[in-house]
Order: structure tokens, then C-alpha cells, then sequence
């Protein structure tokens, strides 16, 4: 793919089965199917959360925003460059990364479980064409 991201899928490579697939531009990093880092203009952005971030914000560091014109993406923050130039470090940096990343597939797999609520079970589906969370 690009040299940065061969690195990365080297160096990460002890903490589980890494792999890289190309995105929106970007490059996306998954341990095993757990995608927890974008790489992004030459810049690597690691998943974070309400813990995590005050990490990247202590070093300076900003989220994720690939369109100027668009919101940040405060989900993921970029990594700092002086824990790229340590193994060990931006291996922890991972785990940390990959922990948020569990989390929120816990939480994501906990909400698809709970069963709908019967107003919407006995809704009707949309029409072709319409939009059933506006109601038109």
C-alpha cells in the first residue's frame, strides 16, 4: 500500500493478525476484524474515547477531519510522532486503541440485540422513495 502503513502492519503485527484496506482515500487499520486506526495523508489516526482522548489532546494532537468543509471525526485523534519512533509505545498506544475499539463493538452489538419497540414493529415499512426516519 504506501511504506507508512507496511510499517505499521510490521510493527503492530506482535499484539495480533493486522491487516490494512484501503478507504475512502485513506487506509484503514484492523486487528483481526476490529477496525481501530485510520491512516490519512501521511498522518496515522488511532480510535479513542472520552479516556483515551485527553492523551492525544495532552500531546497536542487533533481528531480525525478529512474535508475541511465537514465536522472533526472526535472518534479518532492522530497519533502523536514520537510514539511512531517507538515500537513499544505505539504498541500500547494500539492496545489502548484496540480496547476503545472493543468497547464500542460490545456496545454496538448490545444495541442491535434489543428488540424493537412495537410502535415500530407495527409500523408499515416505507415506500420506495420516501424516508421512514422523517415520516414523509
Amino acid at each position: 500500500m504506501n511504506e507508512l502503513v507496511d510499517d505499521l502492519v510490521e510493527r503492530l503485527a506482535p499484539i495480533g493478525p493486522m491487516r490494512a484496506a484501503r478507504m475512502f482515500g485513506g487506509v484503514g487499520l484492523y486487528c483481526g476484524e476490529l477496525f481501530f486506526a485510520i491512516v490519512w495523508r501521511g498522518a496515522v489516526y488511532f480510535k479513542v474515547d472520552d479516556e483515551t482522548r485527553v492523551e492525544y489532546e495532552r500531546a497536542g494532537m487533533a481528531p480525525f477531519r478529512p474535508l475541511a468543509s465537514k465536522p472533526s471525526m472526535n472518534g479518532y485523534f492522530e497519533l502523536p510522532p514520537r510514539v511512531l519512533e517507538h515500537t513499544r509505545e505505539l504498541q500500547d498506544w494500539a492496545r489502548r486503541s484496540l480496547d476503545v475499539a472493543r468497547s464500542a463493538a460490545r456496545t454496538t452489538a448490545k444495541r442491535a440485540k434489543k428488540p424493537r419497540s412495537k410502535s415500530l414493529a407495527s409500523r408499515s415499512p416505507p415506500e420506495t422513495g420516501s424516508c421512514f426516519c422523517t415520516g414523509s
